[in-house]
């Protein structure tokens, strides 16, 4: 019975991803950011009651989702705040799995989408600090696999920020 009750919340909550994504894309940003918040917590709801480790990255995936839509609604505190709290066990998850892709990847995603609102919150270092780890998770992750369009994008972007200190 415990199985059917993980299956389902990890079901729904995925689903819920999807349709966070598609009320994004409608321009729902309300219904966008409902739907983050409610999958966010079925996720660290999974992985605390059942010790799923794919549950808690899916959990980080959906906080730094969530943050993005509260910067994309303007409010940029809780937004900021919410991307905090997912940074800490984003770098949490990382550390302790450093050969990890997926929790690699969180972790620069996230400081991407922090660095994004630092900007516009008119913080400029910080923005740098945040793109500069990126960069940095983002060149690794390249060496490891010199062939990956979406990690080569990455870096091109975080590159342009984080080395030379420019916002453009």
């Amino acid at each position: 019975q415990r199985a059917k009750e993980k299956r389902w919340k990890l079901d729904y909550a995925h689903g819920l991803t999807h349709v966070a994504m598609g009320q994004g894309m409608v321009q729902d940003k309300e219904a966008s950011l409902a739907a983050s918040l409610e999958a966010e917590k079925l996720f660290r709801e999974t992985a605390n009651e059942f010790n799923d480790a794919s549950a808690r990255d899916a959990e980080v995936e959906a906080g730094y989702r969530a943050g993005g839509v509260l910067k994309w609604m303007g409010r940029n505190e809780e937004s900021l705040a919410k991307l905090r709290a997912t940074e800490s066990i984003a770098e949490k998850l990382a550390s302790e799995s450093p050969g990890s892709v997926r929790r690699q990847d969180n972790l620069a995603i996230n400081d991407s989408v922090i660095g994004d609102l630092l900007i516009a919150m008119n913080d400029i270092e910080g923005a740098l600090k945040h793109y500069r780890r990126c960069y940095e998770i983002s060149q690794t992750q390249l060496t490891l696999r010199p062939n990956d369009g979406f990690r080569r994008g990455r870096v091109a972007f975080s590159s342009s920020t984080a080395r030379t200190g420019r916002i453009t």
